[in-house]
């Protein structure tokens, strides 16, 4: 990559009709995300950790033998501090195709957790489906949307109130901008990361709670 290009994370990171290349990263990320979890239960350090897993991977035929490394990690574990974050979701998607991959997802994790564009929150199909967190990946936030903070806080707002709406709890990926982190924060999303929170890493981190009073506008 050279200097001046534009960093890609979220969703974007992902290569676009290439499935094998999904899924390899899925396998990769999810057996080291699985072993540092596992590590860290043998520490007694029962923090949560958030696994972003790919649309294509858990609605793949194999899907088991990718999602394995999870069978090594006890039931209670998993049930009470491991969220599967949804990605990747295709445009036509139907409710019954995201009830059927919500529901293996399910047995693994304490929270199926969806990410999507700020402009198509899909909060009703989420709630429908069984998931109980719907994100906004700002990654995907296309040109005319890249507004100033205070606009896309407003818009950060509105899916929120959209979210509840629905009884689902919301999260911000991928904010690069402080004032933005500090706003959602404060706005009561439920999960808020990105680069202005803390420096991209190769793999899923585990999620470390902070008070409120850290993130303030000054």
């Amino acid at each position: 990559m050279s200097p001046d290009s534009v960093p890609l994370d979220g969703s974007l990171a992902y290569p676009r009709d290439d499935e094998g290349s999904i899924l390899t990263l899925d396998r990769y990320c999810i057996g080291n995300a699985m072993r540092d979890f596992r590590a860290s239960e043998n520490a007694g350090n029962g923090s949560t950790a958030v696994i972003p897993i790919h649309w294509a991977t858990l609605a793949a035929e194999n899907r088991m033998d990718i999602l394995a490394p999870f069978a090594d990690i006890p039931q209670d574990a998993r049930q009470s501090r491991v969220i599967i974050d949804l990605f990747g979701l295709p445009d036509q998607l139907t409710a019954r195709q995201l009830t059927e991959v919500i529901a293996a997802a399910r047995p693994l994790c304490k929270t199926v957790a969806l990410r999507t564009r700020l402009t198509d929150s899909r909060a009703k199909l989420a709630a429908d489906c069984g998931a109980a967190l719907i994100g906004v990946d700002l990654s995907q936030l296309p040109p005319a949307e890249r507004t100033d903070d205070p606009a896309l806080l407003g818009h950060l707002r509105r899916f929120r109130d959209q979210a509840a709406g629905f009884g689902l709890g919301a999260y911000v990926w991928g904010a690069r901008r402080r004032a933005v982190v500090v706003g959602a924060v404060q706005g009561g999303f439920a999960l808020v990361n990105g680069p202005a929170l803390m420096k991209d890493i190769a793999k899923p981190a585990k999620v470390l709670p902070a008070p409120k009073s850290r993130f303030t506008a000054g």
